[in-house]
C-alpha cells in the first residue's frame, strides 16, 4: 500500500547506518496515520510499537495491531502496562517505535514533545535511532478517509547515545536530533 501511495515508490536515506542488533529505540516525528507503516514497511529490523488504546476497541483493528507487534498505550497519563512493554521489548534486544510528542502534530512543525522517549533512553542504554518522515500528511492528512498519492520521505540520521543522563533533556537531545533530519518548515520548536 505504501509504495503504491508514495509517487516514484518511498525516498529512503540512512537505512544502511541502522545497528541489526541490540536495543534500539526509532524515534520519530509524526504528521500522519500513514508514518508507522512506512516505518514497518520499509525499516530494516522488525519494530514493536505503542500505539493508542483507542485503536484497539475494535477487534479486527486489535487482531491487525497486536499482530504487527503493537501493543496499547494510553495517552495523558502514566500507563505502567505499556512501560514494561516497551521495557520489555528493549530489554530483550528488540526495536521500539515511539512518537516523542505523544500524538500526530496539528502542523507541519514539531511540537513540544512528552519525556518518555528520554526516559526509556536513560532507562534502558538503548542506541537511539531518529528519523524524520514527511510527506505522508499530504498522502493521508487527518480527516481524509482515503489516501492519496504523495512524495514521502523517510530519512535516518546516526544512531546515538544521549548525552544527558536525565529524561527531559534527553528528549530534548533525541527531538534535535529528528529535527535535524528534517526540512526547515518541518522544524517547528526546535528550528
Amino acid at each position: 500500500m505504501v509504495r503504491a501511495l508514495a509517487m516514484d515508490g518511498p525516498n529512503l536515506e540512512g537505512l544502511e547506518g541502522v545497528r541489526g542488533t541490540g536495543p534500539l529505540l526509532v524515534c520519530c516525528n509524526h504528521l500522519s496515520n500513514l508514518d508507522p507503516l512506512v516505518l514497518v514497511g520499509f525499516f530494516p529490523r522488525v519494530i514493536h510499537a505503542m500505539t493508542k488504546v483507542e485503536l484497539f476497541s475494535n477487534p479486527v483493528m486489535r487482531l491487525v495491531l497486536t499482530r504487527s507487534n503493537c501493543f496499547p498505550v494510553t495517552r495523558g497519563v502514566v500507563d505502567r502496562a505499556a512501560v514494561r512493554g516497551a521495557l520489555a521489548v528493549l530489554h530483550s534486544g528488540g526495536a521500539l517505535l515511539v512518537f516523542p510528542e505523544g500524538t500526530r502534530a496539528p502542523a507541519m512543525g514539531l511540537g513540544v514533545p512528552e519525556v518518555g522517549a528520554g526516559w526509556l533512553a536513560c532507562r534502558t542504554g538503548a542506541l537511539v535511532q531518529p528519523c524524520g518522515i514527511w510527506g505522508t500528511e499530504r498522502a493521508w492528512p487527518p480527516g481524509r478517509r482515503v489516501p492519496r498519492r504523495a512524495k514521502i520521505v523517510l530519512r535516518l540520521g546516526q544512531p546515538f547515545h544521549p548525552q544527558a543522563v536525565d529524561p527531559e533533556s534527553a528528549t530534548t537531545e533525541i527531538m534535535q536530533a529528528v529535527a535535524d533530519l528534517l526540512p526547515p518548515e518541518y522544524r517547528g520548536v526546535f528550528a
